[in-house]
């Protein structure tokens, strides 16, 4: 019986849609974890239809190397993954899914190197790209009616960030840029593709709600994009003979691009017009995270991991500009992200790809034979990634990213031949049960039942939040903290789904069951400071201050600039009877007044009483 690709073709894109816009009200994190699941459960199928291509192609030799490249960034990233397990001790729960708010684990960084592949093999026929194009548009609609919505101030869902524009994506920052990639799409279609009018005016209407939306979001991202787009676009159009006028007009355009880009930075002459804090603030983040790579340069500190040393590779500086509370967990650039975090290896594994599409991109648009749409497509790679500069590779855009990549890639070696622009047809021998779609099936359930019980955590959390016990009714608080401690014993538990199973249980004054889950926590997440904090707090809150001590060295020992905490181990200290440590940890807090709020420099005249008697020497 005769088939055609034409599932890979017209649904592979559909799929990376519903990644993007999955959301799930009943977990914690009702964005990135609903996503996560998405993508596990998608990729089977993404990947049958990369290996149908691949199979279908009339010479698969012109492809290997595509096939070669993005093998190699699959092993180069999963051998830093591994080395760093051993190496820096890492939580198999961090190594597979990540940090919570993230989940940049090993099965999303595979998972989205397999889109780049399987695209990468789609795409040798004239006619994907466009058919990409066509999918994308649809999504982009639904994503950009959303977005209206919200802008409108009519949104069904109750979401704690209110009077903001995020779509689907949870961000403004991370809406922005897929709106400008919506309106990148409305804007290629509707410049390169024949179509009759009343198309053309939904194309041009829903380009005019999607830059509106890029400003309501109040993201200099989607700007940025769009502006990369907009002059390729332009440049395209223009259809420029001579090789030395195309040659000028991008030299032009990378000119003005690396002037608005130091003058977001506070640098240069435009850096005093357009200079963007939170964007200086990223290039302070980048700084870290070159520090924190440089302390383990082959595999990384590991993978999602750089928030773990944030606080300690952070300069004086960026503290003192911020807050000492005021952290991040992602370098905010993501080949910065991926040498803090997987080395040396891990930077190679996605730089030189993407190093070799932004090759490809410009030996494109540099040619008189290639495709309008093809120019497109290369023109939104350089404007994706050049994002990547600044952001995160957030699950709802970087599958768009990837997705690009291996489009791009595949520009080198499409086979131009009249017969490929027609529907690839698999042999007739193949039989009537499609026995690989059965497979992609099996193992796109079983990828779905793993992340459906390994979030079981993260729901359960939020139920707890949404159902308040009473703590008079000792039936009920028993129940709630056999549910915790369940819970707690899982071993997908994420970090911040332990510090709200611990307050949650503080609620119920069962102090020995807390203690035994903070415990346990710091066992699986050694590093992490806010569960080193509660550690010592609550302990502190029970008169338990010697048992406090060693967590609040802990904490000094990855961040030490920090006042608060050395104010706490002083008075723990104190209760310990270690007077002249006591009083060296007092004078320590002094040091990094700075950082305290104002209502607590405020006690420091009745803090200094408090210490007076304390001797300074031995």
């Amino acid at each position: 019986m005769e088939k055609t690709t034409k599932y890979a073709f017209d649904k592979a894109t559909a799929l990376l849609a519903t990644v993007s816009g999955t959301i799930f009200i009943g977990f914690l994190d009702p964005i990135n974890w609903p996503k996560q699941i998405a993508l596990l459960t998608i990729i089977p199928f993404i990947a049958l239809a990369g290996y149908r291509a691949y199979k279908q192609s009339a010479n698969v030799s012109s492809v290997n190397y595509q096939v070669r490249l993005l093998l190699l960034s699959i092993i180069f990233t999963i051998t830093a993954i591994i080395l760093a397990k051993f190496f820096e001790n890492l939580s198999w729960t961090r190594i597979l899914w990540g940090l919570w708010g993230r989940n940049n684990g090993l099965l999303t960084i595979t998972s989205l190197f397999i889109v780049a592949l399987s695209f990468s093999l789609m795409n040798h026929a004239r006619t994907f790209g466009s058919k990409f194009l066509h999918s994308l548009e649809l999504a982009s609609v639904i994503f950009c009616s959303y977005g209206l919505v919200q802008w409108l101030g009519s949104d069904p869902v109750n979401w704690s960030q209110s009077n903001q524009v995020f779509s689907f994506f949870g961000n403004t920052n991370f809406a922005s840029a897929m709106f400008a990639l919506s309106a990148s799409c409305f804007l290629l279609l509707l410049v390169f593709e024949k179509s009759n009018l009343v198309l053309r005016l939904i194309r041009l209407t829903f380009f005019g709600i999607s830059m509106g939306l890029i400003v309501a979001t109040k993201s200099i991202q989607g700007l940025g994009a769009i502006l990369i787009v907009g002059l390729l676009t332009l440049f395209i159009w223009l259809n420029i003979v001579s090789l030395v006028k195309k040659l000028i007009f991008l030299a032009c355009a990378g000119f003005l691009g690396i002037f608005v880009f130091l003058g977001t930075l506070g640098f240069g002459p435009l850096g005093n017009v357009i200079g963007q804090y939170t964007v200086q603030l990223r290039y302070q983040y980048w700084l870290t995270g070159i520090r924190i790579g440089e302390t383990s340069p082959i595999w990384g500190v590991g993978v999602d991991s750089y928030g773990d040393h944030f606080r300690t590779y952070r300069s004086q500086a960026l503290a003192e500009r911020t807050s000492i509370d005021l952290v991040t967990n992602n370098a905010h650039n993501v080949f910065v992200q991926a040498f803090a975090t997987l080395g040396i290896l891990g930077l190679i594994a996605v730089l030189i790809p993407v190093l070799i599409g932004v090759f490809i991109s410009f030996k494109t648009l540099l040619s008189d034979t290639s495709s309008n749409i093809d120019k497109g497509i290369a023109s939104v790679f350089l404007a994706l990634w050049s994002m990547s500069i600044f952001s995160i590779d957030n699950i709802s855009i970087a599958v768009w990213n990837y997705a690009f990549l291996g489009l791009v890639l595949a520009l080198r070696t499409r086979e131009i031949k009249d017969s490929l622009d027609s529907p690839i047809r698999v042999k007739r021998s193949q039989p009537d049960i499609d026995v690989k779609r059965y497979i992609a099936l099996l193992f796109s359930g079983i990828l779905f039942a793993t992340g459906w019980y390994s979030s079981y955590p993260d729901r359960s959390t939020q139920k707890f939040l949404a159902t308040q016990v009473d703590p008079q009714n000792s039936g009920a608080v028993s129940t709630r903290v056999n549910e915790i401690s369940k819970v707690a014993q899982s071993p997908s538990v994420l970090e911040i789904e332990y510090w709200y199973l611990a307050s949650e249980l503080n609620k119920t004054n069962r102090f020995s069951e807390l203690f035994a889950i903070l415990d346990l926590s710091l066992t699986r997440y050694p590093n992490d400071f806010g569960l080193l904090d509660l550690s010592a707090g609550f302990r502190e809150q029970r008169g338990q201050q010697v048992q406090a001590i060693p967590f609040r060295e802990r904490q000094l020992r990855i961040e030490q600039r920090h006042p608060r905490v050395w104010l706490s181990y002083a008075y723990d200290l104190r209760a310990a009877g270690r007077l002249s440590e006591a009083r060296a940890a007092f004078e320590k807090m002094k040091e990094f007044q700075v950082f305290l709020t104002q209502d607590i420099r405020d006690q420091i005249p009745q803090i200094e009483k408090d210490f007076d008697s304390i001797p300074s020497g031995n």
